[in-house]
């Protein structure tokens, strides 16, 4: 059930050229948060940004029971004035939010697929897949050097990353989809994607008839709880209003056979 609180910032801290975790604490958080869920964070009594904005929790628990985090590119005024914010300061919270991941069959191995800063939605769930007995690895697609620091949870947690770079600087050079490959032809594997849209897109496209797949959907959106409409996405199914689906409510977590590519 989604609350509102304030949160108290702990750490603000760096990661990489344009990244940073911010932790703070929150019992009720870390506790009921799933993977795959988010929360709306804001400026208490700032006028901009007005809104609050949806981010998903990195992990839960990782130096305390009750300590949440979240990891963030600066990307526009709103994270640009979240990265200044310091140790103290305080944000206005709500959640959780969203509908998340769903473990895998003991007969499915767990294949997480990220794309840049979608990076940020998948530790949470690649801990709780360690949790449950399962053995996840990471496939990374991003631009380069600059955005390998972000996989830093997944070495301490040692999930295995493999990395596709666009600049050839880590990994195979290319796109993310080429890693997959061979996972899918090797056959039974579920598949966990985050990132940008055409990213996913190509997942949907590798994965259809061959893998089942949940995919995380990223989308602005005002209010995180169903009221403004304005994260809809359109569904592969359906005709008229009918045929879309809000993000923040019947995802951000879906299947991608259910949306249309």
């Amino acid at each position: 059930m989604p609350f509102d609180s304030t949160i108290q910032i702990e750490d603000n801290r760096r990661l990489g050229k344009a990244a940073f975790v911010l932790s703070f604490r929150s019992p009720t958080l870390a506790a009921e948060t799933l993977p795959g869920q988010f929360i709306m964070l804001g400026f208490p009594g700032a006028s901009e940004p007005l809104l609050r904005r949806p981010y998903s929790i990195y992990q839960v628990g990782r130096a305390s029971p009750d300590l949440c985090e979240v990891q963030y590119n600066v990307v526009g005024k709103g994270t640009a004035r979240l990265a200044g914010m310091r140790a103290g300061e305080k944000l206005s919270c709500l959640g959780p939010l969203g509908k998340p991941f769903h473990l895998p069959p003991a007969d499915r191995v767990p294949v997480l697929v990220a794309g840049g800063i979608g990076i940020a939605g998948l530790l949470h769930l690649g801990n709780a897949l360690l949790e449950s007995g399962r053995k996840p690895r990471l496939l990374y697609g991003c631009r380069g050097q600059e955005d390998l620091e972000l996989t830093e949870g997944f070495h301490r947690a040692n999930i295995p990353v493999e990395y596709a770079t666009e600049d050839g600087s880590r990994g195979l050079q290319g796109r993310v989809t080429a890693l997959l490959e061979p996972a899918l032809v090797a056959g039974g594997v579920q598949v966990f994607a985050c990132g940008p849209e055409p990213m996913l897109r190509a997942v949907a496209r590798s994965t259809a008839g061959r893998a089942p797949c949940q995919i995380s959907m990223e989308s602005y959106m005002a209010c995180g709880f169903g009221v403004c409409l304005g994260c809809v996405v359109r569904t592969a199914k359906g005709t008229g209003y009918g045929r879309y689906v809000r993000v923040c409510m019947e995802g951000p977590v879906f299947s991608s056979e259910e949306l249309a590519w």
